[in-house]
Formats: structure tokens, C-alpha cells, sequence
């Protein structure tokens, strides 16, 4: 009786053990969790970080460039516009067009939103001009 009754007391203290292990085990596992979720954040936060100042810097160096860039005003039919480098820009310092040719009498405009606001402007001159 006595080598059944060591048998279940070794039983019992290696039950105990393999709890208190699994415990540790879980409470581990919960402090893993943890330092992944808290990682998994900064990094959520440290990426959406990194792209904001990426998107800043891209427009800071953006607005440099055109700040340094030499513009003379133009006008073409009547319309006022900017030009640099054969490159023709609205009073916004948005791109409408380039110069078709050398000879510089024709636009080619960017698309056609830049020409018909172009013609709408140039249509208005002239009726201010006729009247």
C-alpha cells in the first residue's frame, strides 16, 4: 500500500509542478503579447510617423525648387501666364503647357481643362474688348 500511496503523492507533486509551470507558461505568453501589441503599435505609429514627414519633406524640397525657379511673366492672348524654361504655368505656378515650337506662338496645353479655361479667359477679354 505504502509503494501506491508514495506513487500518488509523486503523481500529485508532478501534477502540481506541471500546473505551476503552465501558469508561468500563460503569464509569459500574456507578457509576450503584450510587448508585441505595444511594438506592433509603435510601429503602426513610428511608420505612419515616417511617412508624415516624408510627405512633408517631399513638399518642402518641392516648394524650394519651384521658389528657385525664374519665372517671366508672359501673356498669350491676352491671357497672363508665367513662363520658364519653355514651360508655361497659371498664377497658381501650376504646369498648364509647353511652347509647341522655338517660334513660341503656340501652347501645347497639359490637357484640355488648361485650354478651355484658357478659352473661356481669351473669349471674356475679347467681349470686354468689343464692348
Amino acid at each position: 500500500m505504502s509503494s501506491h500511496k508514495n506513487f500518488l503523492d509523486e503523481f500529485i507533486k508532478n501534477v502540481k509542478e506541471l500546473q505551476d509551470h503552465n501558469e508561468k507558461l500563460k503569464n509569459e505568453n500574456i507578457k509576450l503579447r503584450e510587448e508585441l501589441y505595444q511594438f506592433k503599435s509603435d510601429y503602426d505609429f513610428n511608420h505612419t510617423e515616417v511617412k508624415e514627414l516624408s510627405k512633408q519633406l517631399y513638399e518642402l524640397v518641392h516648394n524650394i525648387q519651384d521658389d528657385n525657379k525664374m519665372y517671366d511673366d508672359i501673356t498669350y492672348e491676352g491671357v497672363d501666364y508665367m513662363e520658364s524654361d519653355g514651360f508655361i504655368y497659371n498664377e497658381d505656378y501650376v504646369l498648364i503647357g509647353r511652347w509647341e515650337d522655338e517660334d513660341m506662338d503656340e501652347i501645347v496645353w497639359i490637357n484640355d481643362k488648361y485650354k478651355n479655361l484658357h478659352q473661356k479667359k481669351y473669349n471674356i477679354l475679347l467681349a470686354e474688348a468689343i464692348s
